[in-house]
């Protein structure tokens, strides 16, 4: 990613920023998608960013709180294609 790009995905807060960066890392993930297939250091590398851009809120959230953050992004879309082919039987 470039420079340029990180800063588009700055937001109001450093689980907001780490969510955007990993939409934008995998705009379109397969269905089946679960973030522990997400490469290790780019999650690291993630989470260290994010704590330059929101130096307030770097000791607010632990490791596991900004990776629970990022998780949700892949969870969100797989509850709802469960919740599509529920309605659709």
């Amino acid at each position: 990613m470039t420079e340029k790009q990180l800063e588009t995905c700055k937001g109001k807060n450093i689980r907001i920023t780490v969510r955007q960066i990993m939409k934008m890392l995998h705009p379109d993930p397969p269905n089946d998608f679960k973030f522990a297939e997400v490469d290790r250091d780019h999650v690291a590398a993630v989470r260290a960013y994010a704590r330059l851009v929101h130096p307030r809120e770097e000791k607010l959230y632990t490791d596991g709180d900004l990776n629970h953050a990022m998780g949700n992004l892949f969870a969100v879309k797989t509850h709802k294609q469960n919740l599509k082919l529920s309605n659709t039987e």
